[in-house]
């Protein structure tokens, strides 16, 4: 099953954060405003809930006891990026939004094609990769070199020219 996961820029420190993304009234507001079921507040800000998890050993027959924990941070909505399912060689999460160094050394921007949105190849979520042909599969030795708001420069190291398709 697909982890469904967002990366955004907080907007405290402008750090990378992922997590679970949301959109709550701001923490200033009173209370929340709902009109037909929709909630209508003017002061609403976007929000990725970051997951901790801890072990603890004291837990009893040593049964180790893990404790959930929650970090709620506001993110710049203009960077939100979507988890593709998939990992690069090196094991890091591949996020829309991400460059990529392909198996040939030509590096490339990953995209989500809304009308390909679901379809599998190989058993891998179909992502696709500016300047290659629909439905690229994937291999594993594909490497993440960077993302186009921090380093849209890599876009043209290595040959790629940066079409979206």
């Amino acid at each position: 099953m697909l982890e469904i996961l967002f990366k955004a820029k907080r907007k405290d420190n402008g750090e990378w954060i992922d997590g679970y993304y949301c959109q709550l009234p701001k923490m200033s507001l009173g209370g929340t405003i709902v009109a037909n079921g929709e909630m209508c507040a003017e002061d609403v800000g976007d929000y990725i809930i970051e997951i901790k998890y801890k072990q603890h050993n004291n837990f009893s027959n040593g049964f180790p006891l893990e404790v959930v924990e929650s970090e709620l941070h506001e993110i710049d909505p203009e960077t939100i990026c979507q988890y593709t399912g998939l990992k690069d060689k090196n094991g890091e999460k591949v996020f829309i939004g991400d460059i990529i160094r392909c198996t040939k050394g030509c590096t490339h921007k990953v995209i989500w094609m809304k009308e390909y949105a679901g379809t599998f190849i190989g058993g891998m979520p179909a992502v696709y990769l500016s300047g290659l042909n629909k439905g690229y599969a994937w291999t594993g030795e594909e490497e993440i070199v960077g993302n186009i708001f921090d380093n849209p420069e890599r876009l043209k190291e290595g040959g790629s020219n940066g079409k979206t398709d």
